[in-house]
């Protein structure tokens, strides 16, 4: 008997064939509950895996035989439950044509291992919980209209291990949003590559969106972790995010022109992200946290109409390595930056007297809005591969103070420990070992990563 193992927004586990484990994102406690044995149904046919995605049981894999295949009718998949349909090797099945999978009122439903190459997008409808995109890649042959292709709907969703490229007319890789009235919930998008998003537009080619502008109070509990963006160059904001209560934490952003932006929404927590060159980080809208990141720019938001302020934003603990600056006018209120390590041809900011300013280190020969809290001169930083680190020399080590409304730090950007007190100020701890978690390259992210 296989088993269904549902855990908390960390992952839930499907026992696939022959054991394997397939993890998607449930916000339920541990469980364990029995499912009907599985088969394994080899189809050699678009025919022949609509027959048996329509006989299928609970528990079942249907396995498509390597080859391209044109599928001009939909897939329809409807009210399955546990049922795996996969390519019978990863990367060995390529879907063509005007149609694709259509999923309709169906629980635990993946799809592995597919190329897809259709004209029409995949969606996750609402009725589509736990549904769950691993190992595919995503290049749909797009038309010159703007179109999103992969757009989630359904609650506890998982995007895993999928790469996203080639993207070249209006629209994102993945849209996360349902209606004006609710969010997708705990989505998790992990492990993916997003890149050469080429659309040369003014905006509207993000990689990722979540949420929308009407959905920014709306809480969402995403999670997007782990993810590779790379030439993400289709809109100034390649991670765009629209909604409340979100987790966007050790991505890697390289050669991008879209920046990390928490565009609208409340109570998201941005960390462990490594944003290197120009790619920065961009923040809107109240009660976010920002801590613990290796940026290449920084900048914060004041108000216009369509752009609450960043008030009461928490800074803390991040490295950025170029421009630091204001946007729009007016200063948001009640910021608390502590314990950031600013290396920058200039640091102008719009403040006033409801910021917080502690222990931070500014490297600069241009400072401007910035009031006591800080101290200026040489950080004493050697360049290490892709990254600015610090020397033995450096005056960030041990003077940050872990102000009150910081949140906990227990490890730096390498995943190496950070003492109790004393931290070094920035986002990395000095440290002769070798970093324990390093920038995402391709090898570690996409359908061929372990």
């Amino acid at each position: 008997m296989n088993f269904l193992v549902k855990a908390g927004i960390g992952g839930a586990a499907v026992l696939a064939a022959g054991g394997t484990v397939a993890v998607m994102a449930s916000a339920d406690p541990v469980t364990a509950r029995p499912v009907a044995a599985h088969r394994t149904v080899p189809v050699d046919s678009i025919a022949a895996l609509q027959r048996a995605v329509d006989r299928a049981a609970a528990g079942d894999e249907i396995v498509l035989k390597a080859g391209s295949y044109r599928v001009d009718r939909p897939i329809t998949v409807r009210g399955a439950r546990d049922l795996t349909v996969r390519a019978a090797q990863v990367g060995k099945v390529t879907l063509t044509g005007t149609a694709g999978f259509e999923l309709s009122g169906t629980d635990r439903v993946t799809l592995s291992g597919f190329v897809f190459r259709q004209s029409v997008p995949v969606e996750v409808p609402a009725s589509a919980p736990r549904t769950r995109l691993t190992r595919n890649v995503f290049r749909l042959a797009e038309g010159p209209g703007k179109n999103n292709w992969v757009s989630v709907a359904a609650d506890d969703v998982s995007v895993d291990h999928n790469a996203f490229q080639g993207k070249r007319s209006q629209g994102v890789y993945l849209q996360i949003f349902r209606d004006a009235t609710a969010m997708p919930q705990r989505t998790r998008v992990y492990a993916n590559l997003f890149a050469d998003h080429r659309y040369a537009g003014a905006n509207g080619g993000e990689s990722i969106r979540l949420g929308y502008g009407a959905q920014a109070a709306l809480v969402a509990k995403a999670r997007i972790e782990r993810n590779l963006f790379e030439h993400a160059d289709g809109d100034a904001e390649a991670l765009s995010v629209k909604s409340s209560g979100n987790t966007l934490r050790y991505n890697t952003f390289r050669s991008s022109k879209g920046w990390l932006v928490l565009r609208a929404g409340k109570n998201n927590s941005v960390y462990g992200n490594f944003l290197l060159g120009t790619s920065g980080i961009r923040v809107h809208d109240a009660d976010n946290k920002v801590y613990g990141n290796y940026a290449g720019a920084l900048t914060i938001g004041g108000f216009k109409s369509d752009h609450a302020p960043a008030d009461r934003l928490v800074l803390a603990y991040n490295t950025i390595v170029g421009p630091v600056t204001s946007s729009y006018t007016g200063a948001p209120k009640g910021v608390l930056f502590a314990d950031n390590l600013l290396k920058s041809a200039q640091v102008r900011l719009t403040t006033d007297g409801s910021w917080k300013w502690t222990a931070n280190l500014i490297d600069s020969p241009s400072v401007s809005g910035v009031p006591a809290g800080y101290l200026k001169g040489d950080a004493r930083l050697v360049r290490a591969g892709e990254i600015y680190r610090l020397t033995d020399r450096s005056p960030a080590i041990g003077r940050a103070v872990d102000a009150t409304g910081v949140p906990a730090v227990t490890v730096d950007i390498d995943g190496q420990p950070r003492p109790a007190r004393g931290k070094d100020v920035g986002a990395d701890e000095f440290s002769t070992a070798a970093p324990i978690d390093t920038p995402l390259t391709a090898a570690r992210v996409g359908p061929a990563a372990k």
